[in-house]
């Protein structure tokens, strides 16, 4: 499955805002740019410990509340044909702009239609040398003094309906989405010593592209608050809810006193239920 990068995405917008400014009345009959601010919360299934790190153990579930605040802005292009485009790019407090939602859509009824996309939203992984700090007896777990944090990248396709009406000032949407999604490949490495003495060991994590089913149901609710003679200013209410059986396959390999002669083992770890709620609200210009 190929899978779009990010800056492929910005390409493939910017080149929809030069087609718009080179040839507006031919290309894009209306626009919607927003900005808006929300809120994110995940819930992750936690297995007892097994003889193997399972990574989907340690990834960040505040429990209490919500886990991620994020600012970001979206777009929205009505064409001719009966197409339209929606891009969404989010971040949280570290301004980096790696969550993004890019869909099309193609509307079969002036009502209903099919919506096609891509997203990618990060997840970040807290402390999971705990597993060798508990788990490995006679040896120094990790002998990295530093927090082990990491910003895992999820990503995937969907496909779904979508379905919208106008009422006047106000405008709800709803997609109904499902699809294939996959945590991006990362490796770590764990360096171990024993206690009281001089045998050293190192555990190497390579994980692997695992994908699994999602479903992921989105509504929006826009509502136009001030007309000018060619736009609209108005508010916008957005969520969604992604929920998957997660996994995180990896290859262990394991150096003990010397780099050679390493040993290899393929792990498939359990998979875990994961859900994600976004809640977030905004302004919105159309013309």
């Amino acid at each position: 499955m190929v899978m779009w990068r990010l800056k492929s995405v910005f390409v493939v917008l910017l080149l929809l805002f030069s087609q718009s400014l080179s040839a507006q009345d031919k290309f894009i009959n209306s626009y919607k740019l927003s900005f808006f601010a929300g809120l994110r919360d995940t819930k992750v299934d936690s297995f007892p410990n097994t003889q193997n790190l399972d990574f989907m153990n340690y990834l960040y579930d505040f429990h209490s509340g919500y886990d991620y605040e994020y600012i970001g802005f979206s777009g929205h292009f009505q064409f001719r044909k009966q197409f339209e485009a929606d891009f969404k790019i989010a971040m949280y407090d570290d301004f980096a702009p790696d969550n993004l939602n890019f869909t099309v859509q193609y509307f079969f009824h002036k009502n209903i239609g099919a919506n096609f996309g891509i997203y990618t939203h990060t997840q970040l992984m807290n402390g999971f040398n705990t597993f060798h700090l508990t788990s490995d007896t006679g040896f120094y777990g990790d002998l990295e003094t530093n927090f082990r944090q990491r910003k895992l990248r999820d990503r995937g396709v969907q496909g779904g309906i979508v379905a919208k009406k106008d009422f006047g000032i106000f405008h709800p949407v709803l997609k109904i989405n499902a699809g294939f999604s996959s945590f991006k490949p990362f490796s770590e490495t764990v360096l171990q010593k024993e206690i009281d003495g001089n045998f050293l060991r190192r555990i190497d994590y390579q994980t692997k592209n695992t994908w699994n089913f999602f479903f992921f149901p989105e509504i929006a609710l826009d509502l136009d608050c001030i007309k000018f003679e060619k736009s609209k200013l108005g508010i916008q209410l957005h969520a969604n809810y992604f929920f998957s059986n997660k996994s995180i396959d990896y290859t262990q390999t394991v150096f003990e006193w010397t780099t050679e002669n390493p040993t290899s083992e393929s792990i498939n770890s359990p998979t875990h239920k994961y859900r994600k709620f976004d809640f977030d609200f905004g302004i919105y210009l159309k013309w």
